[in-house]
């Protein structure tokens, strides 16, 4: 699990340009109050039949590559113009709270067991 980022300013934008079901590389028109570092999570058509959720992993511009189909989604075609928006999903979640759970008898001490992996 490595560490996703925020922001509490970042503001909707829209897809410049189409794309397929498979594309890695997503054209926006903004990135107002966005992260600055990745990884981080996007939402593109939220709320609506096709909305997925992706991970950002870099970016150049206005183009974001991706990991396409998280959280349980799938990957399908997005229109330009499509709402692309920063968000959070169920990892987000289900981490943190795998983390607070590993202490469970008072004494407990939870420590990394090698690189992203904690332990009791």
């Amino acid at each position: 699990m490595s560490r996703r980022n925020y922001s509490s300013i970042a503001q909707r934008t829209t897809l410049s340009g189409s794309i397929t079901n498979s594309a890695t590389s997503v054209p926006v028109s903004a990135l107002t109050g966005w992260p600055g570092s990745y990884p981080f999570t996007i939402i593109v058509d939220p709320d609506t039949v096709n909305e997925e959720i992706m991970t950002v992993t870099a970016g150049a511009a206005l183009n974001l590559t991706v990991t396409r189909g998280v959280g349980g989604t799938t990957g399908v075609s997005h229109s330009s113009g499509a709402v692309v928006q920063h968000g959070v999903y169920s990892a987000d979640f289900d981490e943190a709270n795998a983390l607070v759970n590993l202490a469970d008898a008072k004494g407990d001490m939870v420590a990394a067991s090698a690189a992203d992996t904690w332990a009791k």
